[in-house]
């Protein structure tokens, strides 16, 4: 996913991570584990959270409001 000039990824075993857009290479400025298991779904950023879901139907929400 691509919000305010970063893309905002989340790994197949659950890590997010938010990286800067680069040619160059992938370079991620932040990262956690947020979920265990598969992870296939594209997060989604909605009034200053992230929510992020697993196959088996877990769902985090990742607060980066900044408040």
């Amino acid at each position: 996913m691509l919000a305010d000039g970063k893309l905002i990824v989340l790994s197949e075993k659950g890590e997010l991570m938010v990286a800067e857009i680069s040619t160059e290479a992938f370079k991620p400025i932040s990262r956690a584990q947020v979920l265990g298991g598969k992870c296939w779904t594209t997060p989604v950023l909605a009034n200053g959270k992230i929510y992020c879901r697993n196959a088996v139907g877990d769902v985090v929400a990742v607060d980066v409001g900044g408040k």
